[in-house]
């Protein structure tokens, strides 16, 4: 078995097993608003959605940066659901649109920004970066680092994408101690 085919049989033995899991999506985004979520953009509380970045329009959620004045200001941006899960099925579709703001990181270009397992953001700090997570992103920027890996996961703008994750209960480690938000 060749190295791609051992790849794919994971990913189609991984999917399998989400697959038996009960039936009966739940959906976390409602196309109207962002009801049950939480806003947390450095350098600002939780809860305010700063120059209004995550929005709802035509039934689909958009992060947009034009009231950032054309300074990204390393603002990274984070949206989490109100209600934390231990073992889930996560879809998500998502495209990229526009052009990244001149001073964004380079390797954020075209993140699709999914973060799992992570901290509440209400414990986050004011001028904290990024919650303690898990990351599940995509993003072109690592394929454009690639060497010999065709873009699977982020093909270019305006195509849309769908990622899939089966989250099975989970305890991470560090020197044989549980990782927490606080030791993490």
């Amino acid at each position: 078995m060749t190295k791609t085919e051992s790849v794919l049989f994971t990913v189609i033995l991984s999917l399998a097993f989400c697959a038996t899991a009960e039936e009966g999506w739940v959906s976390l985004f409602n196309g109207k608003n962002l009801d049950g979520w939480i806003p947390k953009i450095k350098g600002y509380p939780a809860g305010e959605n700063f120059a209004n970045t995550f929005r709802v329009e035509d039934g689909l959620l958009k992060v947009r940066y034009e009231g950032y004045e054309g300074a990204f200001k390393n603002r990274f941006g984070h949206l989490f659901y109100k209600a934390p899960f231990s073992h889930y099925l996560l879809r998500v579709e998502y495209r990229f649109v526009g052009e990244q703001l001149p001073d964004g990181a380079g390797w954020a270009k075209k993140n699709s920004g999914v973060m799992i397992h992570g901290q509440a953001p209400e414990t986050m700090a004011k001028d904290q970066d990024f919650p303690v997570s898990i990351v599940r992103c995509s993003s072109s920027a690592a394929w454009d680092q690639a060497i010999a890996a065709p873009p699977i996961f982020a093909p270019p703008a305006p195509t849309w994408n769908v990622m899939v994750s089966c989250i099975r209960p989970t305890r991470l480690t560090r020197n044989q101690k549980p990782i927490t938000a606080t030791n993490g």
